[in-house]
C-alpha cells in the first residue's frame, strides 16, 4: 500500500514541478560532461542537516556517496506523508529527494521522509 501512494505521490509532484533547466556540470551519479535536464530522483538516509545553509546531505548505502542538496522555499517537502519542513526532518530518517542540477548545484524540488526505511 505504502509502494503505491509513494509512487503516486511522486508522479503528482514531479506533475507539479516547473521543466528542469539545464546547468553545468554532471549529476551526482559520477559521470561528467552531462547537464541534467530532468528531475531525478536519489534515495537514501539523511547524514546532515545544515539548517542554517538551508541543505540536506543524503547518504546511499547502494553506491557509498553522500550528495548535497539545496533546499530552497519552493521546495516540497513531507514527512511520513504529510506536509512538513526542513526542521522536521532529522539525520538517518529514509529520504528520497527529487533534484534538478542548477548552476553546478543539485537543488532538491521535492523531498519525502520516512523515520523508517523506505
Amino acid at each position: 500500500m505504502y509502494g503505491l501512494r509513494f509512487t503516486i505521490a511522486m508522479i503528482a509532484a514531479a506533475a507539479l514541478l516547473p521543466a528542469a533547466s539545464s546547468g553545468a556540470g554532471g549529476p551526482a551519479d559520477g559521470t561528467t560532461g552531462q547537464s541534467l535536464s530532468r528531475s531525478v530522483a536519489y534515495r537514501g538516509l539523511i547524514k546532515r542537516i545544515d539548517r542554517k545553509g538551508s541543505a540536506i546531505d543524503v547518504y546511499n548505502q547502494a553506491d557509498k556517496k553522500t550528495n548535497t542538496f539545496a533546499i530552497r522555499n519552493d521546495t516540497k517537502v513531507t514527512l511520513d506523508g504529510k506536509v512538513a519542513k526542513l526542521a522536521d526532518l532529522q539525520a538517518g530518517f529514509s529520504v528520497e529527494v527529487t533534484a534538478k542540477e542548477v548552476g553546478g548545484k543539485l537543488v532538491a524540488t521535492a523531498v519525502v521522509a520516512r523515520k523508517k526505511h523506505l
